[in-house]
């Protein structure tokens, strides 16, 4: 396990990014999530840094990842799409000849219903392509062969990893270069030195930005209206437009009427937001449960989580939970 007092992660998108500092916060391992590739490391914790590379061409998701490696001589651990979206094998070429290490990638994320058998991916019991995720605007998912995804940007020898239950992460040789989703990040950090846990900030008011086009979060999104939540949603505009539409929505939103906690569905959204609000770190706080990161932004309290995360009644448990930690 990583003992060095500064360790690197890298999200290709913002909703990683926020899920592993949470992850962090709530072992109370000091981290900071950032869009600013320079930034200088976190003493005693970890840097985590969007690359936002999801939707880059793979040549620049491998260029990206193989220079802030090559910087880098600490651990570093890479937080993957748990649907496999994005450019996860020109990434990993990029840090395997930055570094020269190999490369340990563990796809499962058990409390997701993300498992691995066989070297296939498999959602809720589903292989992922057959499922919605092969249909995503952006990035959709047609292969659920695990190896045969990677070897397509690829070249490299990599350790894949099959994963039913958390106790499949034991073993792992963690001064490798290791992949995965979030909720490897603390088997990760598990000897990473560690302060007092701060409680959840306690939250009066909410509004949802939804800007996801996957039924799961606009069914969440539905259920909150009903809840008597303040709701926005984009109409329909073309991938990246409709997440500035969205990031638009919200910030006219909240200069006209403050909220203490602003509820973003889609990782594409929530970068979009930050851009506009003009901020680039980000103060993690913890989870309100697996994949739904609370981080502060500047002053105000920032709720993410991608958008085929979730199960119904989401925001009735989010309510919940931090209304508890008042």
């Amino acid at each position: 396990m990583p003992t060095s007092t500064e360790a690197l992660a890298i999200a290709d998108d913002l909703t990683g990014a926020f899920e592993v500092g949470a992850i962090l916060a709530g072992m109370g391992v000091r981290s900071l999530v950032t869009l600013d590739e320079e930034h200088a490391p976190v003493d005693g914790g970890v840097l985590v840094v969007d690359s936002e590379t999801r939707h880059a061409t793979p040549r620049q998701a491998r260029e990206w990842h193989r220079r802030v490696a090559a910087r880098w001589a600490g651990p570093i651990f890479k937080k993957t799409d748990s649907t496999l979206r994005g450019n996860i094998g020109a990434e990993f070429s990029g840090l395997i000849e930055a570094t020269g290490r190999k490369l340990v990638y563990l796809p499962a994320y058990p409390k997701l219903g993300r498992t691995v058998v066989g070297g296939v991916l498999y959602v809720d019991g589903v292989p992922i392509a057959a499922t919605a995720f092969a249909r995503d605007a952006r990035n959709p998912v047609t292969e659920s062969s695990v190896v045969r995804l990677m070897q397509r940007d690829c070249a490299f020898p990599i350790d894949v990893r099959d994963g039913v239950t958390e106790r499949d992460f034991a073993g792992v040789d963690t001064e490798a270069l290791v992949a995965s989703p979030a909720g490897f990040t603390a088997h990760w950090a598990a000897r990473m030195p560690r302060k007092s846990v701060a409680p959840l900030p306690s939250v009066g008011s909410f509004r949802i930005l939804c800007g996801s086009l996957h039924a799961r979060s606009r069914d969440q999104a539905e259920e909150a209206r009903q809840l008597g939540w303040d709701v926005l949603t984009t109409g329909e505009f073309e991938p990246g437009e409709r997440e500035r539409a969205a990031a638009r929505l919200a910030a006219a939103a909240l200069e006209r009427s403050p909220v203490d906690a602003l509820v973003i569905f889609g990782g594409d959204t929530a970068h979009a937001v930050l851009t506009l609000l003009g901020c680039r770190d980000v103060e993690p706080l913890g989870e309100v449960e697996p994949g739904v990161p609370v981080s502060r932004v500047g002053t105000q309290i920032v709720i993410t989580k991608a958008g085929g995360f979730g199960s119904p009644g989401l925001a009735a448990r989010i309510r919940a939970k931090l209304e508890k930690a008042s």
